[in-house]
């Protein structure tokens, strides 16, 4: 399962077009609403500190990196649904496909814009997450990863590679993994 989750990482992180992405100046950062505890925004810190500290921006090298990160955290279904009203969430204890991929991603634009505070990655992982508007609302929510790719390209986030040059092997897997691990 983790060399599947860094496959599919490293095919939508290869794509990402961080360089597109608007970065947010001092009066952009994000001030809204958000949820999480004092470990999730210390292992965010960490990463962006060690993104600032190393030369290599090469983008590809910098979102495996992030991704690894990630790849001993417990997988837990419906972990943004933890407030009566949405707010933005940030949980890097338990994460899904979508959210593994949506911090990720975030930190990787992060890096990418040279913005490496708490705030920034709120920005960006608001961008992410929410549809045209960026309302922080639960119906603006991309809340499938198809949505999500949709969404996050016509934002020039991300782009699909279709090219048969990225493709090198054909591969099988069982991906039911996320349906029969709920809770």
């Amino acid at each position: 399962m983790k060399n599947l989750l860094l496959i599919i990482t490293t095919i939508c992180l290869i794509s990402c077009k961080a360089q597109e992405a608007k970065q947010p100046s001092e009066e952009y950062r994000y001030t809204g609403e958000r949820t999480y505890q004092r470990e999730d925004s210390l292992k965010i810190s960490q990463l962006l500190y060690q993104a600032s500290i190393k030369g290599d921006h090469r983008e590809n090298i910098k979102s495996l990196v992030f991704a690894r990160s990630f790849l001993d955290i417990p997988y837990v279904g419906y972990t943004l649904e933890v407030n009566d009203e949405e707010k933005l969430v940030i949980n890097t204890r338990e994460l899904d496909c979508t959210t593994f991929m949506e911090n990720v991603v975030a930190l990787t634009l992060c890096d990418k814009a040279g913005r490496y505070t708490f705030d920034d990655f709120c920005y960006f992982l608001q961008k992410i997450r929410y549809g045209e508007g960026d309302t922080v609302a639960y119906w603006n929510r991309n809340h499938y990863f198809f949505g999500w790719m949709a969404e996050n390209e016509k934002k020039g986030i991300v782009e699909r590679i279709t090219d048969e040059a990225y493709h090198t092997a054909k591969m099988e897997a069982d991906i039911d993994f996320m349906s029969t691990h709920v809770g």
